[in-house]
């Protein structure tokens, strides 16, 4: 009895490595894995080949460098005559749909360089899915500045970011989240708590076949959410309904609620905290003597609308589709940090082509996406460049 047991488990070990070593090379599933690390909550696993596949769309090998970004290796001194910069976001940037020569980053230096110089110019990619300006401000603590940075970009997708850096719709322990202490208007780290190294999360992490069950697990809600019970994931998606909004007596839905004129209260704080980071990274930045441009991702919704709806909706009494870019645009000037508008630039290639530059069923940029945003940013990075050479 005991040896069939022996045989049993022996075998299951064998099946196990078998199909993780499928799922790693050749089974056409996403597999890409992050780990839990103390500076920064997670990043992609350092140094890897992995998958990020979506039937119809992309099939992507995702590279990551010993930082654990979707990028290029880097050295962490940079060179004398060079001008670094850093690029901040979320999964826009990170960019797992698209290779690493045809990331935003990558098209951006390339487009640098041929104004500039060849090597003149070198731009690191530290963009991480999931993540908004309480987390970006994280990275740039505790990475970026150890990169020396010449400038800082950061990115922001208005449809998550104004929740991602709010503890009420972020619930995830291992992404930083920051109040604001009343008495001394500083900003304090509340809540960041990472998974032990042993704890069953972590090792689960370094498994592609464990990964994969998990992806798969969210096309089945029950499913996804036993392993939630269990604990071998962590509770990240915040409610659907927040002091519940109603346009007309129709409930509005939870991402469009950042759209609305009067939001709900939660809203009006995730908004207060999220721009108050924007305002902490741009500190940061010029401590670490470099400064921040930063520029807004379109929203599908925001690029579809016609002319006619687009100028509609900045006088409408309830759902505004540009109101939190006019927002941030207006923050951004009183705060003296300069903005890059990408919605004008998107919004008028899809009136010309029909193209959103997005993947479909993804919706994230496909290369023709991060090109177009290269493209729109490398005008106001040429300016600070050349700013930069000045006496």
């Amino acid at each position: 009895m005991k040896t069939n047991f022996v045989i049993l488990m022996a075998a299951l070990a064998v099946a196990v490595l078998l199909a993780e070593a499928m799922v790693r090379w050749w089974i056409p599933v996403s597999n890409v894995r992050y780990y839990y690390n103390s500076q920064t909550g997670t990043t992609l696993a350092p140094n890897s080949r992995m998958r990020w596949v979506s039937a119809g769309s992309y099939d992507n090998i995702v590279e990551t460098n010993s930082l654990g970004f979707h990028d290029k290796e880097h050295k962490w001194k940079k060179k004398t005559t060079a001008f670094r910069i850093i690029a901040l976001g979320d999964s826009y940037l990170e960019g797992l749909q698209v290779p690493v020569a045809s990331l935003f980053s990558q098209k951006l230096e390339k487009r640098l360089e041929d104004s500039h110089g060849h090597e003149m110019v070198e731009v690191i990619n530290l963009g991480l899915s999931g993540r908004g300006p309480a987390q970006h401000y994280r990275i740039l603590e505790t990475i970026g500045g150890k990169l020396n940075p010449d400038l800082v970009i950061l990115g922001v997708t208005v449809s998550n970011d104004f929740r991602d850096s709010s503890p009420i719709f972020n619930p995830a322990p291992y992404k930083p989240i920051y109040t604001v202490n009343e008495k001394n208007n500083e900003i304090t780290l509340t809540r960041f708590q990472v998974p032990s190294i042993f704890s069953i999360q972590s090792l689960l992490q370094r498994s592609a076949l464990a990964y994969a069950i998990v992806h798969l697990s969210s096309r089945f809600g029950a499913f996804h959410d036993a392993l939630i019970k269990i604990g071998l994931l962590p509770k990240t998606t915040p409610p659907t309904q927040v002091d519940v909004a109603s346009v007309e007596d129709e409930k509005i839905p939870f991402g469009y609620q950042i759209y609305l004129q009067d939001p709900p209260n939660d809203w009006k704080e995730a908004k207060k905290i999220t721009l108050r980071m924007i305002s902490e990274i741009n500190r940061l930045a010029m401590n670490q003597g470099a400064s921040l441009i930063v520029f807004a991702v379109p929203a599908d919704e925001v690029i579809k609308l016609s002319e006619e709806d687009f100028k509609r909706s900045q006088t409408a009494d309830s759902i505004d589709f540009t109101l939190p870019y006019r927002e941030l645009e207006a923050f951004l000037s009183l705060e003296n940090i300069s903005y890059v508008d990408l919605v004008v630039p998107f919004r008028q290639n899809f009136q010309e082509t029909g193209e959103m530059l997005r993947w479909e069923g993804d919706g994230h940029w496909n290369e023709g996406g991060h090109e177009l945003a290269a493209q729109v940013l490398a005008q106001t990075v040429s300016v600070a460049i050349a700013d930069s050479k000045k006496p």
